[in-house]
């Protein structure tokens, strides 16, 4: 590197940064001796650029070296339980992670845990994975924690949901009136023993009943006008309710005990008949007492 002969480098300017090309000036730092040592300012692709010179200083060839890639970021972790619900109703989860790596290399692999104590072994990162939830109803914490392709772990973070695997009660079915007829309205109540995701579903022997009131967990009451016997023949009717809770468990509740539907009265063909007769011998025998008068 240092000979008196025009035509031999002695020494370099320099220059590191960001860019895969560098036009050199008179200000850019010179290399003659020991050494040459460059620090990144952060995270990403650097390149370091040389131009030889001369003993008399004149420039000569340009070397550019690179891309280095530096990362000092640490990863962020983070995730979200199906979907981002705040319910289930399986311990096999999905998570959808949502972990970064700002400028750094990448998140490459994840872990995750339970209970913050025992972790599960090092895996390649996917926008979607599988886990299984510690076993039992109740609030779930799943925690997660990744590592970018030049191994800078993150710090640990969680994503929480509640496993509910119980499918909702409805109980205290009553009618009013229990006993009816075609083309009487019936008030159907009864209560959910916890919330639900959407109002649910009533039926009096398939026909559905229309919500009058009620609320999460506590009475519904329903409304039904009995149909003709083709859609609601006499005897017990049957009503079924039915509905999902908050993690998308179904209930379902059956009776035949609450309502019962009788035959709407009509007065016999004979009958009429008969009642006209004895009204027209009503109205004969007041005709003969007026004359005999």
């Amino acid at each position: 590197m240092h000979g008196g002969n025009a035509y031999m480098a002695s020494a370099f300017q320099y220059a590191w940064d960001e860019s895969d090309a560098h036009f050199f000036s008179d200000g850019d730092p010179v290399w003659n001796a020991g050494p040459l040592e460059q620090y990144p300012a952060g995270s990403g692709a650097y390149y370091l650029h040389l131009q030889s010179l001369n003993a008399e200083g004149y420039p000569g060839d340009t070397l550019d070296y690179g891309p280095f890639m530096f990362d000092f970021d640490i990863p962020e972790a983070g995730a979200v339980i199906n979907g981002g619900s705040a319910y289930c109703n399986s311990a096999n989860v999905a998570l959808t992670l949502m972990c970064g790596d700002g400028m750094g290399s990448g998140v490459s692999h994840v872990k995750f845990s339970n209970d913050g104590a025992l972790w599960s072994n090092w895996e390649n990162a996917a926008p979607v994975m599988a886990w299984t939830l510690a076993p039992g109803d109740g609030a779930k914490t799943v925690h997660i924690q990744c590592r970018d392709a030049v191994g800078n772990v993150s710090e640990v973070a969680g994503a929480a949901v509640l496993l509910d695997t119980v499918a909702p009660v409805f109980t205290g079915l009553v009618a009013t009136p229990a006993v009816t007829t075609k083309d009487d309205a019936v008030l159907l109540t009864f209560t959910a023993s916890e919330a639900l995701l959407t109002p649910p579903e009533v039926t009096v022997n398939g026909n559905e009943a229309g919500r009058v009131s009620g609320k999460d967990g506590s009475s519904y009451t329903y409304s039904y006008i009995v149909q003709d016997s083709q859609h609601d023949p006499s005897g017990p009717a049957e009503i079924v309710v039915s509905g999902h809770d908050l993690a998308g468990n179904l209930g379902a509740m059956s009776s035949t005990d609450a309502l019962t539907i009788e035959e709407e009265e009509s007065v016999p063909a004979a009958g009429v008949i008969g009642l006209a007769a004895l009204l027209g011998l009503f109205a004969a025998g007041g005709a003969r007492r007026l004359k005999r008068r």
